[in-house]
């Protein structure tokens, strides 16, 4: 399953992958693919990504606060309380990591689940 959202710095991707997968990359396949599109590499599976300049981030479980700036921003950032979603105002949170961990629950992705997170500059 791929989730793909857009915030004002730029396009996140969330891939699920298996709980038994731990090496991930992103690869051109060329052999495979003469569109040239990247792929996502988890352990022997093969995921085509939308077009454009991905970097991969990592399992969205280990995500720190400095690469969570750099995806989204807390003050303007869809933000969970009692069960609405605010867009930023007195309901941001305080940190980066928050504001991204809300956006995860905001597009159902569940923490306990293995999700992958890419991300794209605008």
């Amino acid at each position: 399953m791929q989730v793909e959202h857009k915030t004002e710095k730029g396009t996140l991707c969330f891939q699920k992958v298996k709980d038994n997968n731990t090496h991930f990359e992103l690869a051109k396949l060329a052999d495979y693919d003469p569109d040239d599109y990247l792929y996502l590499i988890a352990d022997e599976s093969f995921t085509k990504l939308p077009p454009g300049k991905w970097q991969l981030i990592g399992l969205t479980s280990e995500v720190t606060e400095e690469q969570a700036k750099i995806m989204v921003d807390e003050n303007n950032t869809l933000h969970h309380l009692d069960g609405i979603f605010y867009r930023g105002g007195i309901s941001s949170f305080s940190n980066a990591l928050d504001a991204f961990k809300s956006l995860m629950q905001h597009l159902q992705i569940n923490e306990s689940e293995k999700w992958v997170v890419l991300f794209k500059e605008n």
